[in-house]
């Protein structure tokens, strides 16, 4: 016997469909805007080049981003001298929505070892950028 299935027969099924997919796909427009790394907490001094004494500034501004959005920064020595190897050094988390975040990065006793460094940045807890910085 063949069955065949009439317009609400298919308008039914297409309902269940959308329904399911609605019910399991999130989309989101958050978004780092612009991200940059400087001497300063304004910015004003944006650079990738740091002396072992300086503060190191993380700027990030978010876009479409409800109350609930967290970022989170890792500060990571890449190849420092006398550090072990990719070895975290500190990292910070905020919750918050749209605009402009400034994460720090204090420097030690005594200062930076001289080296490789980065900050990864994360979107509620996907990792998004990645900034490479030298302490010289």
């Amino acid at each position: 016997m063949i069955r065949r299935w009439g317009c609400q027969g298919w308008l039914a099924i297409v309902a269940l469909v959308a329904a399911a997919l609605a019910c399991s796909v999130a989309v989101s427009t958050t978004r780092f805007e612009s991200t940059a790394l400087s001497k300063d907490p304004y910015g004003v001094t944006k650079t990738r080049n740091f002396a072992p004494q300086d503060t190191i500034f993380c700027l990030l501004r978010l876009k479409h981003a409800p109350d609930t959005t967290r970022v989170k920064a890792i500060w990571i020595a890449v190849a420092a001298q006398d550090q072990p190897r990719n070895s975290t050094i500190s990292q910070h988390e905020v919750q918050t929505g749209d605009g402009t975040l400034t994460f720090e990065a204090a420097p030690p006793q005594g200062g930076w070892p001289p080296g490789d460094y980065r900050v990864e940045l994360y979107l509620n807890g996907d990792k998004r950028q990645t900034l490479d910085y030298k302490v010289k």
